[in-house]
């Protein structure tokens, strides 16, 4: 009997690695939960919106003065216009900027804390692993389903630093 329970062990440990069993709980549950960043992808793409039509503003504008100048007619009131949608072009793309700073930050700051959920998984694996070793050198039977959760739990972990690559 303890033959069959320490090949199973091996098989498992084997094939999957060995780490915790509180995680099991936790590390379905706290990737279901991912922020949203359509508010800040929305200010983006109306940032996007307004610098591509103050540029539309700009050339028109600058065209105006252009076709103006051969025409003889001197006027400050295209110039100025000219001049004010070049500052309305200028604070988009300042809009812009710090929109996109935003976006990052929160990206990176979502990051950080999946990150940290993977690290405190980890250190529950691991002392869940500590606690199951024992039983399993005792023989218990119960153990062997321990060390399957613990597997699980594994493969769920290594699931989320692959989604966590990839974000």
């Amino acid at each position: 009997m303890k033959s069959i329970i320490y090949s199973c062990l091996a098989t498992i440990i084997a094939v999957a690695g060995f780490s915790g069993l509180a995680a099991a709980q936790t590390s379905t549950s706290t990737w279901k939960t991912s922020y949203n960043f359509h508010q800040e992808k929305t200010a983006i793409n109306k940032d996007l919106t307004g610098i591509n039509q103050q540029q539309q503003r700009v050339n028109t504008l600058d065209k105006q003065l252009i076709s103006e100048h051969k025409a003889g007619t001197k006027t400050c009131a295209t110039r100025a216009e000219l001049a004010k949608a070049k500052a309305d072009l200028q604070k988009e793309k300042a809009y812009l900027k710090a929109d996109k700073a935003e976006l990052l930050g929160k990206q990176q700051a979502e990051i950080a804390q999946r990150q940290k959920t993977i690290r405190s998984e980890r250190a529950a694996l691991l002392s869940a692993q500590i606690k199951v070793q024992p039983e399993l050198m005792k023989g218990k039977t119960d153990a062997v389903q321990k060390t399957q959760a613990i597997v699980d739990s594994k493969h769920q972990l290594k699931q989320n630093e692959l989604a966590l690559k990839q974000a």
